[in-house]
């Protein structure tokens, strides 16, 4: 999206910068986990729990932009900045 919404779109381009950037983060801790879950078995059972708390997450975070509701995570908020400002839309 980040690629197609021109910047004027402030509140698209801002969900679709913080999406890029949650799953970014989900994608390193579960990969993380997922590296210790070869090593110790107790992982794999936090790497299950954060895999379900993440997704439930995600559903609740996208019901609620959908609704216009302002969804804001604070622990990326740097990541999401940066995003926002440096992927521009494509020129056609």
């Amino acid at each position: 999206m980040l690629f197609v919404i021109p910047k004027e779109e402030n509140k698209v381009r801002f969900h679709a910068a913080q999406g890029f950037a949650a799953h970014i983060g989900i994608l390193i801790v579960t990969m993380l986990l997922g590296l210790l879950s070869s090593v110790a078995g107790v992982a794999s059972f936090g790497r299950g729990a954060f895999t379900i708390a993440t997704s439930i997450m995600l559903i609740i975070f996208a019901i609620k932009a959908w609704q216009g509701k302002p969804v804001h995570i604070a622990a990326i908020d740097e990541l999401t900045n940066w995003f926002e400002d440096k992927i521009g839309p494509l020129k056609t």
